[in-house]
């Protein structure tokens, strides 16, 4: 289980950098995310994950903080929001792509590529990867919609044409960021506001609900 860590870092770097200083008990609560009782879930050593920036590039390794449950022994661990599960790169560092890719197309210009084109190339970005992004996005925002537009009431265009996506994201970030210009600060609002309804990630999957995945 990957219990989402609602924090107020500027980014990941600032988490990693504070990381030995938090908490982590005091946020997640006396109730273990596990067992669901006061079974004093215990710290075990964190383990390791790639994070990737891409404006500037920055790749590094990030701790990861991770419990067991005392009563049934499993472990669950504890992802900062700036992350998504098992991708690499941040939500800052996504969000920021697809609205660029979004400024190229409104011009009339191949944004995946052109995008590509101007990043720095120890990012190992290429067209197809920002198109998963943009599947990322779009799928979790379509299925979190129930949820978040009590709070968010952005709109989701029907189609589906591959085409479409990038646009599709914008204006959904655009109406969850309102009045605030489009960007992470209000995606990430939207992911910490899915977790709490659901105990659910609102993008990607975590370990626990891919075991539970057909």
């Amino acid at each position: 289980m990957q219990y989402l860590f609602d924090n107020t870092f500027n980014d990941i770097w600032e988490y990693q950098d504070k990381f030995f200083q938090i908490n982590f008990q005091a946020k997640i609560g006396t109730h273990c995310p596990v067992c669901g009782k006061k079974c004093n879930y215990n710290e075990i050593p964190p383990y390791y994950r790639y994070a990737i920036d891409t404006n500037p590039f920055k790749k590094e390794k990030v701790p990861i903080a991770r419990f067991r449950c005392k009563i049934v022994g499993l472990t669950f661990s504890v992802l900062p929001h700036q992350l998504i599960p098992y991708c690499q790169y941040t939500v800052n560092a996504i969000i920021q792509t697809l609205l660029e890719v979004y400024n190229f197309q409104e011009r009339g210009q191949k944004g995946y590529y052109g995008v590509c084109l101007q990043m720095d190339p120890d990012c190992s970005a290429t067209p197809f990867l920002i198109l998963t992004w943009a599947k990322l996005l779009a799928t979790g925002l379509k299925r979190g919609h129930h949820i978040l537009h009590r709070l968010f009431p952005g709109k989701l265009p029907e189609d589906n044409n591959i085409f479409s996506i990038i646009k599709k994201i914008y204006l959904y970030i655009k109406g969850i960021c309102s009045p605030e210009p489009p960007g992470r600060f209000g995606v990430s609002q939207a992911m910490i506001h899915f977790f709490k309804n659901t105990n659910n990630h609102l993008f990607g999957l975590s370990s626990s609900d891919r075991n539970r995945s057909p």
